[in-house]
């Protein structure tokens, strides 16, 4: 009988006439061929397909984004470079690098795109790669395909599994271009959260919505949520609200609007709607506000 057996402890490699085993050390960064370190969290994984709601602005992340374009044909621009795409290209772009994409309309493009945090690709020369038209393509592309169908399940561990298929990647594309990465640990996230902010900020009296926030950066809507809350402590749509009012309080210290007017100004749905969270937020009624500190 021969077997062959690996172990997760660090051990010798062991071999026999009949046998071989190999013990990894998964304490280290690398081993005899490699010396890559991965240490990167699955942010979203997103599944985009050319239509009437393609977002072709430039824009950037505060994270990694690592494309594998699984249909059609068109055009990134990255770092002012216009990189033509096909089937099985794969892309990553570095956090904070402006990038937009474009699609052919005889060929409309459909792409899957993971964000990753806590990782880059490392070179003085680009903060991008482009893995074009080699042997190593379509290999990547499966594992990507076979995140989808894993999301498409919805079992038990899926995050973990979509989790070690993204490692999986990396350690793929580090073998096909030797290409270095560094991990990241900088707050840059914020960056994001701060626009959309001070978005919010000057627009709060229109009738934005959490979809439109998000899309505004270029996130998956549930991570925006999540980053946002993280970081100034409220959700993207209460501040919004709480925005409003704040400024539905000056109005009735400083003018003479009704609340029908005021309502409506302030993108509110209904009269009683805007009562209703007016007098949540400051403990009375508008009217009961405007008589008390007038």
């Amino acid at each position: 009988m021969s077997f062959q057996r690996y172990y997760l402890k660090e051990r010798m490699h062991e071999k026999t006439e009949d046998s071989s085993s190999y013990i990894f050390d998964l304490s280290s960064s690398g081993d005899m061929t490699g010396n890559i370190s991965i240490d990167s969290t699955l942010v979203y994984l997103t599944v985009s397909r050319f239509g009437k709601d393609w977002n072709s602005l430039v824009h950037t992340h505060s994270f990694s984004e690592l494309f594998c374009i699984t249909k059609g044909k068109g055009k990134f621009t990255v770092e002012s470079q216009v990189l033509e795409v096909g089937k099985d290209d794969i892309i990553i772009i570095n956090p904070l690098v402006e990038h937009s994409e474009f699609s052919s309309l005889s060929d409309p493009l459909e792409y899957i795109v993971l964000g990753m945090e806590n990782i880059a690709y490392e070179s003085p020369d680009h903060q991008y790669y482009f893995l074009h038209e080699t042997a190593f393509n379509q290999d990547i592309s499966s594992y990507f395909r076979a995140m989808v169908r894993e999301m498409h399940k919805k079992q038990e561990y899926q995050s973990l599994f979509c989790q070690n298929l993204l490692n999986i990647l990396l350690i793929l594309i580090y073998r096909a271009t030797h290409v270095d990465f560094t991990t990241m640990t900088a707050d840059t996230i914020n960056k994001d959260c701060l626009f959309a902010k001070n978005y919010i900020d000057r627009y709060f009296h229109e009738n934005l919505t959490l979809d439109m926030l998000a899309d505004l950066v270029h996130l998956n809507k549930y991570y925006f949520t999540r980053t946002f809350t993280k970081v100034y402590g409220i959700s993207p749509i209460n501040y919004l609200l709480h925005k409003k009012l704040e400024e539905a309080q000056s109005l009735l210290l400083n003018t003479d609007l009704s609340l029908s007017d005021i309502s409506e100004s302030l993108g509110f749905s209904s009269q009683s709607y805007f009562s209703q969270r007016f007098k949540k937020q400051t403990g009375m009624s508008p009217l009961e506000y405007r008589k008390n500190h007038s």
